[in-house]
């Protein structure tokens, strides 16, 4: 088998990777290795002690620096005939690049977080990729390599006049330039990128797909904002990048993109040797794109709120409409770079950054707030039971995928806005501030939207100028004011109406011993 010079208390290990500790450092260099050999036989069997045992120990050394190379192995293959008295031994060698970006699970743990970019391999833990007394071996290598350093395979013959002869082949092996890319060069928050890296020099099993983790020797994703400054948000995560088939040499791994809009993500490959043998980095770039939202209003007039019994009848009295005027209005923010079918600027117990202002001359008052993870309640009846402005809660996407977020509110005549009660008037404007975090550029802009509540003339019509006795009568009340809500359709009493003729005058639509209506409200 293949062992490792590291008990866990004495090692022989490059100091790149650990202190020296070979029992002190006083023995360093003046101790020898000793090698001690054990072996098992049943019972009752005696080992000869005048016979010779063949016993191979083979030192194999390391040094995977990007500078000396050093690589000192002797592998042997224990050749197989091909069939019997066929004199065809055969067997396979196969080699193996070591990289950069491999290592011991252990070792390579710098951060003491339990994350590396490490599968066995390189200087530190090599002896899981060796394989030796066996018809199939595996030569592990730094570097390519030619000529007398190269790959090559001996037999000692012995040919018929009993001398021996050395009978070999020999092949030149070579290192590629790796390749990294990500699949898009701008993605949106919360996109899924996708990373691909080619390098058949990472391919250290073709048994099986090799994976690899980002950190500094492997591949790492940074993320420069506008003002230069770097940062690693997937430091302390890992991410991963898996061979796509067991001999493909392609790897390929995907990550959320981190909500950093208007800043570039760089991925890093770092390829410990190319085709020229040279330590390279290899990059690419995209952009987390944001795109500038907008807010509005659903209507840019409203009509005026009102109270219950402030409507009058058609016979002008001042009592009998209880219909009330509550205002219903709906804020609309479109800004594609959210992705949720929620629109949130803010956490749950803390007031939300879109501000609904009443604007009544020189007077500005915040009424309400939108946003937030979770919605107020208010009494809206006297004073306030608060001195903050009612929040709205988050936003609703309208479609899924459209990114267009509103919600939906009512207005009082008098209405609650912070610790005032305010009374709506016709002219007074109500407006909406929305902070986008970022716009085009990546950078804070805030957006606004006004509207004006106005009270319109209204008008009464019906649908003939000459009605034969007994025929039906369309009667068209047109009047702005009345629709409150731009999402519903309203109904009113149809004693708003009243019938005056020289035969029955003064009749309120809802007699029913005179009239018989369809429907039996206005609508």
């Amino acid at each position: 088998g293949v062992v490792d010079l590291d008990d866990g208390t004495t090692w022989v290990k490059n100091t790149d990777v650990s202190e020296a500790n070979f029992s002190s450092k006083a023995e360093a260099g003046t101790v020898n290795v000793g090698v001690a050999f054990k072996i098992t036989h049943a019972v009752g069997t005696f080992l000869n002690t005048t016979h010779d045992y063949a016993i191979a120990a083979d030192f194999c050394n390391f040094d995977q620096d990007n500078g000396s190379n050093v690589h000192n192995c002797i592998y042997r293959i224990e050749a197989e005939e091909t069939g019997d008295n066929t004199g065809v031994f055969e067997g396979t060698v196969d080699y193996v690049m070591l990289n950069n970006s491999t290592g011991s699970l252990t070792d390579l743990d710098t951060a003491g977080d339990g994350t590396n970019g490490g599968a066995a391999g390189n200087d530190e833990e090599v002896e899981d990729l060796l394989t030796t007394n066996s018809d199939e071996v595996t030569v592990v290598l730094m570097n390519g390599v030619d000529g007398s350093d190269t790959i090559r395979v001996v037999y000692n013959d012995t040919d018929a006049l009993q001398v021996a002869t050395k009978i070999g082949e020999q092949i030149d092996t070579l290192t590629h330039s790796g390749t990294a890319s990500l699949d898009a060069d701008t993605y949106e928050d919360a996109d899924m990128a996708t990373i691909t890296i080619v390098d058949t020099d990472l391919n250290l099993d073709s048994d099986i797909r090799d994976t690899y983790e980002n950190s500094s020797r492997t591949f790492k994703m940074t993320v420069t904002g506008s003002a230069g400054t770097s940062h690693e948000p997937f430091a302390t995560k890992p991410m991963t990048i898996i061979e796509t088939t067991n001999d493909s040499g392609i790897f390929v791994g995907t990550f959320k993109v981190p909500n950093y809009k208007g800043q570039d993500m760089e991925l890093t490959y770092y390829d410990s040797k190319d085709a020229s043998g040279e330590a390279v980095e290899v990059y690419d770039i995209a952009t987390v794109v944001s795109n500038s939202g907008t807010v509005s209003f659903d209507r840019s007039v409203y009509p005026v709120p009102f109270a219950s019994n402030d409507l009058r009848t058609g016979a002008n009295a001042e009592t009998g409409q209880t219909e009330a005027g509550n205002v219903t209005m709906t804020i609309i923010v479109n800004d594609s770079d959210f992705t949720d079918d929620t629109l949130t600027t803010s956490n749950a117990n803390v007031a939300g950054t879109i501000l609904i202002k009443l604007i009544e001359g020189a007077t500005t008052s915040t009424c309400f707030t939108a946003g937030s993870a979770a919605a107020s309640t208010d009494t809206g009846v006297g004073k306030p039971s608060t001195t903050t402005a009612q929040e709205l809660g988050p936003l609703t996407e309208t479609e899924i995928g459209s990114a267009v977020f509103e919600v939906e509110f009512t207005v009082d005549e008098q209405q609650h806005c912070g610790s005032d009660m305010r009374t709506i008037s016709s002219g007074d404007v109500f407006q909406v501030e929305y902070v986008d975090t970022a716009d085009d550029a990546g950078t804070t802009t805030t957006v606004y939207d006004s509207s004006t509540f106005d009270l319109r003339t209204g008008s009464l019509s019906v649908d003939k100028d000459v009605y034969v006795l007994g025929s039906d009568v369309v009667i068209t009340l047109t009047d702005a004011d009345l629709n409150l809500d731009a999402g519903s359709i309203e109904n009113y009493a149809l004693s708003m109406v009243e019938w005056d003729s020289d035969a029955d005058s003064s009749e309120l639509l809802n007699d029913t011993d005179n009239f018989t209506a369809n429907p039996s409200k206005l609508q």
